[in-house]
């Protein structure tokens, strides 16, 4: 009997369709640069009024900015910034990022507070264990803290947090302010492929009719899911791996493949 299905149209049935295999430039070749333009301290400890402009350059334009891992915008003039430390970062039409380097601090005239941090990474895949320690100086103690966008306490460490930036804000007993944008860092998690992501792949993405040899790319052996690692992430996060006819994976299956592939996707 004449197959009246052509193998491309029965491999997207099966929904196992080929990956996009195309690369995103290189930007560790980029010569992007980000510049501080100008920067404007506050009137007073309690206002809100200063302002940064930076600019960027040796990249592909368009540019975006962002201030303390916040949005990226077209907008290169950052108002309304209280007392602190802020991370200005640039991004150009590649993807490609570059920080300013050293972080410019907005001061007051009337305030000597000042704040610094020690960060502890965040190695859990299931859950978070990183941490901020910080300590306050100058102004007039006592100090109190917040994390975000979180209230005011005496608390100065901060735990469970997970690999990404922060903003820690201090208060001392006259009202100044002092903030400080920090990032917890993302250590190994040990997650294992021979003990844990091996049999989450082997049963539900490198099954019969689908990634086992037959169909590419080949999701049956180690080396052919570390060379198709960030696709097989990107699929079984946005879950699409595996296809809608199947079981899907649980959200700690989809962590652990996501830790293994940013663990270095190791054989371990």
């Amino acid at each position: 009997m004449k197959n009246l299905f052509p193998p491309l149209l029965i491999t997207i049935l099966l929904g196992c369709a080929n990956n996009d295999l195309s690369k995103p430039f290189d930007c560790t070749t980029t010569t992007l640069t980000v510049t501080l333009e100008s920067k404007q301290d506050v009137s007073t400890c309690v206002a809100s009024d200063g302002s940064i402009s930076i600019s960027a350059s040796n990249g592909q334009a368009p540019y975006s900015y962002s201030i303390n891992g916040g949005d990226f915008n077209s907008n290169p003039v950052f108002t309304n910034l209280a007392t602190g430390t802020y991370t200005l970062t640039v991004k150009d039409a590649n993807g490609c990022e570059a920080t300013l380097l050293p972080s410019p601090s907005i001061t007051s005239p009337g305030s000597t507070l000042s704040l610094s941090a020690v960060t502890g990474s965040d190695t859990n895949c299931l859950t978070d264990n990183g941490s901020i320690s910080v300590t306050a100086s100058g102004g007039t103690p006592p100090y109190t803290y917040k994390l975000n966008n979180g209230l005011f306490e005496n608390l100065a460490d901060f735990a469970n947090l997970a690999s990404g930036s922060y903003t820690i804000i201090a208060k001392d007993s006259q009202g100044c302010t002092f903030s400080l944008n920090t990032s917890v860092g993302r250590g190994d998690t040990g997650i294992s492929w021979s003990a844990e992501v091996q049999t989450i792949i082997n049963t539900n993405c490198a099954v019969s009719g689908c990634h086992n040899g037959n169909q590419a790319p080949n999701l049956s052996t180690l080396a052919g899911v570390q060379n198709n690692k960030e696709s097989v992430k990107s699929r079984t996060s946005a879950k699409t791996m595996p296809p809608g006819n199947r079981t899907p994976l649980t959200n700690d299956q989809i962590k652990k493949i996501a830790c293994w592939v940013d663990d270095g996707a190791k054989n371990n």
